[in-house]
């Protein structure tokens, strides 16, 4: 039915943007940043239930050490924002997903990389590459994902880095701008819209306003 939005896998999105796969004008790409715990104990068994496609850029590090720690299954809750970013460091498991979480919620979830540390704002140069380096293997070598795909931790990013990047085989680079994707061949500095606390009504304005190339473009330049 027209009334139905598809919903997106990472690679189906390049394809769109390197003009190579024509999309119906209803379509979406649904990103989660971080990893966080409530990725899989509520969005990844709704997203299954309705058939929905999203993707999660997962900390690589944080992931490695929720997987090598201990989550206490009968004593479960999902922490505020605040307390995952105390818990990711004191209990990891109990803040963020782990390796057999993003097996378990490939059958939704495209799986990406955030970098390996996230606080990585003071890194040089060989610390980025390392960094950057390193969340890939790791994505490659735990889920068997040879990802193209990279969000920059906190929306931050320069030139070089933009760079550095894609020398290490990142073809799609993602940001927190807001704007309009179009099918232009450019993957370098890809768009998106936070949603975070907004209700339904507010998020079916947006999104029938970045429907429209020039619709969307002036909105995003007025939020700015």
């Amino acid at each position: 039915s027209e009334e139905f939005v598809k919903t997106l896998t990472l690679d189906e999105f390049l394809a769109f943007k390197k003009g190579e796969l024509s999309l119906p004008k209803k379509s979406a790409l649904l990103t989660f940043d971080d990893g966080w715990i409530d990725n899989y104990l509520i969005a990844f068994p709704i997203l299954k239930k309705y058939g929905v496609k999203a993707a999660i850029f997962v900390v690589t590090d944080w992931v490695e050490r929720a997987s090598e720690d201990k989550r206490d299954s009968n004593d479960i809750y999902i922490p505020n924002h605040s307390e995952g970013k105390r818990l990711v460091c004191e209990e990891p498991a109990s803040a963020v997903v782990n390796w057999d979480d993003l097996r378990e919620m490939s059958s939704c979830f495209s799986v990406a990389s955030h970098s390996s540390a996230h606080d990585n704002e003071e890194l040089g140069m060989d610390e980025w590459r390392d960094d950057l380096a390193l969340s890939k293997t790791l994505i490659k070598n735990c889920l068997d994902i040879e990802t193209k795909h990279l969000c920059w931790p906190r929306g931050k990013y320069t030139n070089e880095l933009m760079d550095l990047a894609q020398n290490l085989g990142f073809e799609a680079l993602y940001t927190t701008k807001r704007g309009v994707n179009l099918a232009d061949g450019d993957a370098s500095e890809i768009k998106r819209i936070s949603v975070k606390d907004k209700d339904a009504k507010w998020l079916a304005r947006v999104l029938w306003l970045y429907s429209s190339p020039a619709l969307g473009g002036l909105y995003a330049r007025f939020k700015k």
